[in-house]
């Protein structure tokens, strides 16, 4: 809805390029540079309840709880 906004020249929008790298690519939205500027979001990981996590999933988790500014909530959710 956001993208198909912009796309109508409605209102200019903040999105993440892998959404919409192939309307930048055929020209139907135009990627604005900014300098100077770091966007942050928070993000969650989620998965399907009763379900053990796979080995190579719980090292993510692991390496997300580590990052720089993570909760430390990532780590123990896992567990």
């Amino acid at each position: 809805m956001v993208r198909a906004t912009v796309a109508a020249g409605d209102a200019p929008a903040v999105l993440s390029v892998l959404a919409v790298a192939d309307a930048i690519e055929n020209g139907t939205l135009v990627r604005v540079p900014m300098r100077e500027m770091r966007i942050t979001r928070p993000l969650s990981v989620v998965w399907a309840r009763g379900t053990e996590l796979s080995a190579p999933a719980r090292t993510l988790l692991e390496v997300i709880a580590q990052a720089p500014g993570a909760s430390k909530r990532a780590c123990c959710a896992a567990r």
